[in-house]
């Protein structure tokens, strides 16, 4: 039998400015826009 439904577990962290600042500037060399993005989006 095919599992049709899963469980989604999400773990949040408190960052500082600094680390936020650290892990955008890490995470930006490997993400890209999408051509469905909108002009105002933000991280």
């Amino acid at each position: 039998m095919v599992q049709e439904v899963f469980q989604r577990y999400e773990k949040k962290y408190r960052i500082t400015r600094e680390q936020y600042n650290q892990l955008i500037c890490r995470m930006i060399t490997r993400m890209k826009a999408d051509i469905y993005r909108k002009q105002t989006a933000r991280f």
